[in-house]
């Protein structure tokens, strides 16, 4: 599965989670996470499908696994384990779109 088979509120909670989003994405995010009841409604009213991913990601037993799940090889780059979406350079990797072409940092050199 891609990241783009997800529904809008998966895909918002997928991005974070992998930090592959904006700044002002970013700072939704930690205004979803701070808001009370009153402005979570209306955050909701401007973002519904942002709300409605945090709050299934925090309220929902198992709604995270499931969302990994669902992504499953998709998700994770097998030469450094990191998302493949977000793989940047650590020990030896260079930073990579997609991770499909994974090389060592000193082929690229």
């Amino acid at each position: 599965m891609s990241i783009k088979d997800l529904n809008p509120a998966e895909r918002f909670i997928w991005e974070w989670r992998r930090g592959r989003m904006s700044d002002f994405r970013r700072a939704l995010v930690h205004l979803i996470q701070r808001a009370d009841v009153h402005n979570l409604e209306k955050l909701r009213l401007g973002f519904p499908n942002e709300v409605e991913g945090y709050v299934s990601y925090r309220l929902i037993p198992g709604w995270w696994d499931d969302l990994e799940a669902k992504m499953g090889d998709e998700s994770v780059c097998g030469s450094c384990a990191l998302d493949k979406h977000s793989c940047i350079d650590v020990e030896g990797h260079a930073k990579v779109t997609g991770c499909a072409n994974h090389v060592p940092k000193e082929a690229v050199a």
